[in-house]
């Protein structure tokens, strides 16, 4: 988990949300999908926002099969005061959490994740209707598992086990960082941040560049230190698109343990 940008609110949903301040996200969904709908103009302000990966386990988005814009406090309630379901600065974009088995893919054309099954969830389908984030409305409220849109940019507050790719919080960087490590914990179990799954994508990301650097560098420890730098620059920086790697987090831990 990174920190992400908050994205900015297309203005044909601020208006068609102002014409129906009490309709559900399943109505908005129903009379505003298909190709050119403002679902998928929201969509695609959160994805770019947040580089096209999942905004808690920084999979690769890949709509509309594999991903899903996720409500990060309940969308069912919705008040007088108050609809969380309609509430853009409630909404990021995250991943399938691990309950489509024929997605693909798109530059191997392979299946990108087993089967669903109960050890293989993760994120959004594993959260539910938890009460895990602060409402929005009430300024007593707390969360009480990270939120990717308010932790700091820097120092990273993760380490990835060579091991076997789990997600560990570093304890020093986020006590530095004014951070609770017992808040990063019940983030990466609450959500599953370790299902097999995930390991196996951030262990193959650690194998890769593992071979890179070994190849590259020919053993020389300057040279290695060299192409960590400059890989540092190619691989946490985004692409032509403006899409950031999968797995970011992951390349950044491992290219830099200082971070």
């Amino acid at each position: 988990m990174k920190r992400v940008e908050r994205a900015t609110e297309p203005p044909e949903f601020t208006a068609w949300r102002a014409d129906h301040p009490q309709e559900t996200w399943k109505k908005f969904c129903d009379e505003c999908h298909g190709e050119g709908g403002i679902k998928n103009q929201v969509w695609h302000a959160l994805e770019r926002a947040q580089g096209g990966i999942c905004a808690y386990c920084e999979m690769k988005l890949q709509a509309p099969l594999g991903a899903e814009v996720e409500h990060v406090y309940l969308k069912e309630r919705c008040h007088p005061a108050y609809n969380y379901g309609l509430d853009f600065g409630n909404f990021l974009a995250a991943c399938e959490g691990g309950t489509k088995d024929w997605l693909k893919d798109e530059s191997t054309g392979r299946l990108r994740s087993p089967p669903p099954s109960r050890k293989n969830r993760h994120c959004g389908s594993v959260k539910g209707n938890a009460l895990w984030y602060a409402d929005p409305a009430v300024a007593s409220s707390v969360d009480l598992l990270f939120d990717p849109r308010k932790i700091p940019e820097s120092p990273c507050l993760w380490r990835i086990s060579p091991r076997d790719g789990s997600l560990e919080p570093d304890e020093v960087a986020i006590e530095a960082a004014g951070c609770s490590v017992g808040m990063a914990k019940e983030t990466v179990t609450k959500l599953c941040l370790n299902a097999p799954v995930l390991r196996d994508f951030r262990l193959a990301v650690i194998t890769q560049l593992d071979q890179e650097l070994l190849e590259k560098g020919e053993g020389d420890r300057e040279k290695e230190d060299a192409l960590r730098r400059q890989m540092m620059v190619e691989y946490l920086g985004t692409d032509t698109g403006g899409d950031l790697r999968p797995f970011w987090t992951t390349l950044r831990a491992h290219l830099s343990p200082q971070n």
